[in-house]
């Protein structure tokens, strides 16, 4: 999961250093593909809500709600792939028509295996199309919908597999920040560790004290509420790698400290963590979701 994710920030590095210079020269370009070479192409300026991507082992929804996008009405999107994935709906163009001898027998793994692909804005249809590549990940391919007619897409000027970011699973689009609570609108936060010593902190109206010694040197507790707004997973776990952990890590008696926040309606967000697997270098956390 972590090595598609890389390969997509690895995407947005290249569109922004070859796009920008070789954008504006391919649009202004006459072609004589026979076919608008931006068919799949969404246009910067096109204000969009929701995007589906539906395959065969894909069925992620993005939805734009209250300034925020989501992924599945579950998580908060990653912003660094929603800029990789939204550039590449901005850049997508049309290399080259499919050869007709091969053309049905694309179509067709297309329809079977490919990703279907549709862009809305508050439920019309904006974009509507399959795409996917070759069994060697080297040569995307792209059709609408309706037409069933494929061409071969590429972003110009990067030579890369550009439909593998379709396929990404939903837990790689999801953010990495543990905690989603706006912490200007937090009650207490609460940090105890397995031997009973605890940590609290208790909104006032101006900052956060710690209950127990209020001439607490308020910068260490900015210091804080920093490296805990900010607190990020490296990698979020599957429901089998995250059964298998359980059943050699996380249980009650490895738990290493809870963090817990707690909202003005009394809604908790909270994470477990445990003691550091022996010869690794990462830590297991849970949590409150499940995850």
């Amino acid at each position: 999961m972590q090595k598609r994710k890389n390969i997509g920030l690895l995407v947005a590095l290249v569109v922004v250093i070859a796009s920008s210079i070789l954008l504006q020269v391919n649009r202004g370009a006459q072609n004589n593909l026979g076919v608008d070479k931006r068919l799949f192409q969404l246009a910067d300026e096109q204000e969009i809500t929701d995007v589906y991507l539906q395959g065969k082992d894909i069925n992620n929804h993005f939805s734009y709600k209250n300034g925020r996008w989501r992924v599945n009405n579950a998580y908060l999107l990653d912003q660094s792939m929603r800029n990789v994935f939204f550039a590449i709906l901005s850049r997508l163009e049309i290399r080259r028509p499919v050869g007709q001898a091969t053309a049905d027998s694309i179509a067709g793994v297309l329809s079977d295996q490919g990703v279907r692909t549709t862009i809305t804005f508050a439920g019309d249809t904006i974009k509507d199309y399959f795409i996917g590549g070759n069994k060697d990940l080297e040569v995307s391919w792209a059709m609408a919908a309706k037409e069933k007619v494929p061409y071969q897409v590429h972003i110009p000027g990067y030579q890369s597999f550009v439909a593998g970011i379709f396929s990404v699973p939903a837990l790689d689009w999801r953010s990495r920040f543990v905690f989603q609570a706006n912490f200007a609108l937090i009650n207490t936060i609460a940090l105890q560790y397995h031997d009973g010593e605890t940590l609290l902190l208790e909104a006032t109206n101006d900052f956060f004290r710690l209950p127990d010694n209020p001439r607490a040197d308020s910068s260490k507790i900015a210091d804080f509420l920093d490296e805990l707004a900010y607190l990020q997973a490296d990698q979020f776990l599957t429901v089998d790698q995250l059964q298998e952990q359980e059943r050699n890590l996380v249980h009650e008696d490895n738990i290493l400290a809870v963090l817990s926040i707690q909202k003005p309606a009394g809604e908790v967000e909270s994470v477990t963590f445990y003691n550091r697997p022996e010869n690794e270098q990462f830590i297991i956390g849970k949590i409150s979701d499940g995850t």
